[in-house]
């Protein structure tokens, strides 16, 4: 049997016995109906239509005072029995042949034209129109006190004048006000069940959520839910959906009610949880207004958030550094660090500038790592790296047959791996000047052209770019286009030489030494007075190059001036001038150096300390020098 044609599930619920049998004798005539009946007291409606509402009763019939308690608590699947003014005549013509006097008794919804009947009937009506029990019982007892003896009216106000002595008549309505309500209540179930059909399959999609939902009707009644709802908030799905009812004010849910206003992605704490919720208004035709939340557990996103980092860090686009290892306390250096932090709040492209082995790379690494794009893809590419014909399909990818040895099905290119990320264009100014024209419409239509394809895909991308020298230089020599310098060049990053920062050289080195299981005792004062004072054309990957080879070749904790002196004028010898034995210092030169040498040696003392957990004596055994000298320079550090 379809669902149309099965029988409606009804319900009619009243005051007083006498209107149930009122309903049952016309009701039994609707074959299509499958009806109950209940008689509930004041205040007792609402729990009564509860009651088979859940056991699934698709509309409820009422009347009188029983339809006002309803209709004022439920906005949907109540029809109301109506009566009207002819219906009260009729009774009231039966009083009359008794007394010319009657009560009138109407809920106050209801408006009835007392003063017509009176003209009509030749009757003194006494009129009595109520909204809560005790305002029904107040009025009844002042008529029947100025002499009223009979009532028509509901079940309720029949009771209270028979307890007073006098005669209450219920109205009964119509046999055409019952079948108006009955075709009411057959359409209220028809939308009904054409809601649940939907509600069936929204609920097959609802199970496939990753989040946890929660939707209530503007009643503020849970009417749906998932299975995922329970799992999060750490329920039995056996406890029913009662046992989520906290969770619609934890989530906010009756304030989206109350105001329209959707709360985005709220972070909520319950317990030892915290959630990440979402709640918004929702509409439905037979429900009225409802809310909705869609909530998820902090720590299910942490573990996405690992996946996604794992599977981009297998496929090598995830950054390896972060601003945690740009080391260096010197200005050159903080400023750099703010800068990169400022720039990160953006998505607009940076150009980085700097010597050959000062970090370039690096900076790019951190300045996506500190981004909103940070959990999505990084990719750095040399340009200089490949050749001109590679670089294209390796940057724009390639469909398939483009070119003899193409891969069947093509292969997508950095900058769609790149999307929604960041990608890094080092050496940016060897690219020729077509490449040039293809990364230019990449800048400014955010979309590429794979190598013999033909579709057009938009991409979202953060591009940085680097060079060793200022672009400005090809610009003026007609080697660079000067409108793609600008799009690359929307903000500037220059990364400072060492030279200017010889104070970091020791912060430098940290990592290093712990690597081949040394201690800054392994640095002499005469060691660190030659790295201050070295001019270090290849800057940091230089000072690291020199490093290992020392700490590769040395023998024991403590320093062997002339075996890294001899390497420093080996390295130096191969690409520069000689390095002296010794530093000649100038009277120019000499304070900056010394300045720097000072640096150098609180920076190692530091270390040493912090290296032997605070203990000053053992750091100077460490270091061999004097327990004063160790605290003249954290004296002068403080």
């Amino acid at each position: 049997m379809t669902a149309s044609r099965q029988k409606f599930r009804i319900a009619f619920i009243a005051h007083s016995q006498s209107l149930c049998n009122c309903a049952r004798r016309y009701l039994e005539q609707e074959t299509d109906c499958e009806v109950s009946y209940q008689v509930a007291g004041w205040g007792e409606e609402v729990p009564a239509a509860r009651k088979y509402f859940s056991r699934g009763v698709e509309a409820i019939l009422s009347y009188g005072g029983s339809a006002q308690a309803l209709t004022g608590h439920f906005r949907h699947s109540i029809a109301v029995v109506e009566r009207g003014d002819m219906d009260f005549i009729k009774r009231l013509l039966e009083i009359r042949e008794r007394s010319a006097r009657a009560v009138v008794c109407s809920v106050y919804r209801e408006e009835r034209d007392v003063a017509a009947m009176q003209q009509l009937l030749g009757m003194d009506l006494y009129s009595v129109n109520w909204a809560t029990m005790d305002e029904l019982t107040e009025k009844i007892g002042t008529a029947f006190a100025e002499g009223y003896r009979h009532l028509v009216g509901g079940g309720l106000g029949a009771q209270r004048i028979r307890e007073l002595g006098g005669e209450g008549i219920i109205l009964e309505p119509s046999a055409a006000s019952f079948r108006q309500a009955v075709a009411n209540a057959r359409a209220m179930a028809l939308q009904k069940r054409e809601e649940q059909a939907r509600s069936a399959g929204l609920a097959g999609i609802l199970k496939q959520l990753d989040e946890g939902m929660l939707c209530i009707d503007g009643n503020s009644e849970i009417i749906h839910w998932n299975p995922n709802a329970f799992r999060m908030l750490h329920l039995s799905p056996a406890s029913g959906p009662e046992a989520l009812t906290p969770f619609i004010d934890t989530f906010q849910l009756r304030d989206v009610l109350r105001d329209g206003q959707t709360r985005n992605e709220m972070i909520i704490r319950h317990r030892d949880e915290r959630y990440l919720v979402s709640s918004f208004p929702l509409s439905a035709p037979s429900a009225g207004q409802g809310a909705v939340a869609l909530f998820r557990d902090i720590a299910s996103f942490q573990k996405i958030g690992r996946k996604i980092s794992a599977e981009l860090y297998e496929k090598g686009l995830t950054p390896r550094y972060t601003l945690a290892d740009i080391k260096g306390v010197s200005p050159a250096v903080r400023a750099l660090v703010q800068k990169i932090r400022r720039f990160a709040k953006t998505d607009a492209s940076v150009h980085i500038t700097g010597e050959t082995g000062t970090g370039k790379e690096l900076a790019a690494h951190a300045l996506h790592a500190a981004s909103g794009r940070k959990s999505r893809p990084f990719v750095a590419v040399n340009c200089s790296a490949l050749a001109e014909s590679l670089l294209e399909s390796e940057l724009f990818g390639y469909d398939e047959g483009a070119f003899t040895g193409a891969r069947r099905g093509g292969k997508a290119g950095l900058f769609e791996l790149a999307n929604r990320g960041s990608i890094f264009l080092d050496e940016i100014g060897s690219v020729s000047p077509a490449m040039q024209m293809r990364l230019l419409r990449v800048l400014e239509a955010r979309e590429i052209i794979r190598v013999g394809g033909d579709r057009v895909l938009p991409v979202d991308v953060r591009v940085i770019s680097a060079s060793n020298e200022p672009l400005e230089n090809p610009v003026r020599a007609g080697a660079f286009r000067r409108d793609l310098y600008y799009r690359l060049k929307v903000l500037h990053l220059s990364v400072p030489p060492l030279r200017q920062r010889a104070g970091d050289i020791p912060l430098l080195l940290e990592g290093m030494l712990r690597r081949y299981g040394k201690t800054p005792a392994a640095l002499s004062p005469v060691m660190l007075e030659a790295m201050a004072s070295h001019d270090w054309p290849g800057n940091i990957r230089e000072l690291l190059s020199l490093m290992e080879t020392y700490l590769v070749l040395l023998d024991g904790p403590g320093p062997d001036e002339g075996l890294f002196l001899e390497l420093m004028r080996e390295q130096a010898g191969s690409v520069g001038p000689a390095v002296p034995a010794a530093p000649v210092l100038t009277p120019v030169t000499e304070p900056r150096i010394r300045r720097q040498v000072g640096e150098m040696k609180r920076a190692v003392i530091q270390a040493a300390v912090e290296a032997h957990n605070g203990n000053r004596h053992a750091a100077a055994r460490a270091l061999g020098v004097s327990y004063n000298t160790v605290w003249r320079a954290l004296r002068v550090k403080d």
